[in-house]
């Protein structure tokens, strides 16, 4: 009886080793499961951070992109209108502010004052006038510019002529006025 109960203890001993044995290859493979899965998981985790991170770097620089761009059209958009603002206030200013030029002919009598000459002489004064108007009313008195002077016997009057003179005179003036100042012109007689 005695072997057959050390038979019995050495076949529970070997199916106790077996099983204990067969657990721990079971344990290990579930061990080498657990961290394979764990593994992957850290993975995938990684890569999803990854991917996180990139899409909100890429959507930041699109919008930081828009934003630029949003900044920029705002400021062509203000620099548009200011210029818009400024043709409009000029051309308003020009509607309402107009300096008028206009030739200029007298004929003055001069007392000659000689040594050998007495009495008068006809004197023609050539040059232009100029007078303000504001929104098609005149604001000031004609005032008179007096460029040249001639006497009576030895001119003959050629408006073509003063009209070039007038606008030699004043020509750079007219050119930078930005239509402020119109010259008006005589025509020949």
């Amino acid at each position: 009886m005695l072997t057959t109960l050390l038979t019995a203890l050495s076949v529970c001993a070997l199916t106790f080793l077996f099983c204990q044995a067969l657990f721990k290859k079971k344990i290990d493979e579930q061990a080498v499961l657990v961290k394979e899965t764990t593994e992957k998981l850290r993975e995938l985790e990684q890569n999803k951070t990854y991917i996180i991170e990139k899409e909100v770097h890429d959507r930041t620089n699109a919008y930081r992109e828009t934003i630029k761009q949003l900044e920029m059209d705002k400021i062509t958009i203000k620099h548009e209108s200011y210029q818009l603002g400024v043709k409009d206030t000029e051309e308003q200013f020009k509607n309402e502010y107009v300096v008028q030029v206009l030739p200029y002919i007298n004929k003055v009598n001069e007392k000659r004052d000689g040594f050998f000459s007495f009495g008068t002489e006809e004197i023609i004064e050539i040059g232009y006038q100029y007078q303000l108007f504001i929104k098609g009313f005149p604001a000031l008195e004609k005032a008179q510019i007096i460029i040249d002077r001639h006497r009576s016997k030895d001119y003959k009057v050629n408006h073509e002529n003063i009209n070039q003179l007038i606008a030699t005179t004043i020509g750079a003036t007219l050119e930078n006025s930005g239509g402020i100042i119109r010259f008006v012109t005589k025509k020949s007689s």
